[in-house]
């Protein structure tokens, strides 16, 4: 018999009211979309709006893990592939 226990979480490592760029949750205009779908959708966000969507939820207090993204935003919404041996 499986039991079900309820899932514990340590609140005090969970921050509740972060900004969330818009574009990490892309909205779709269909009810049921897959991880894949949701994934194509981040990477074809243009640079531009990252930016704008960075600048917007943390202005000057961009938080270090965020610099990179920022600076160079395709390099991180479309990564070398390692497995793709065509270049």
């Amino acid at each position: 018999m499986i039991e079900m226990v309820p899932a514990r979480v340590d609140m005090a490592r969970v921050r509740l009211n972060l900004p969330m760029p818009s574009f990490v949750i892309p909205q779709s205009a269909e009810p049921w979309t897959t991880m894949a779908d949701d994934l194509e959708a981040v990477a074809d966000t243009s640079p531009a709006y990252v930016r704008s969507e960075l600048d917007a939820c943390y202005g000057a207090s961009l938080p270090d893990v965020l610099r990179p993204l920022y600076e160079d935003p395709a390099a991180y919404l479309h990564p070398e592939d390692p497995d793709d041996s065509s270049q």
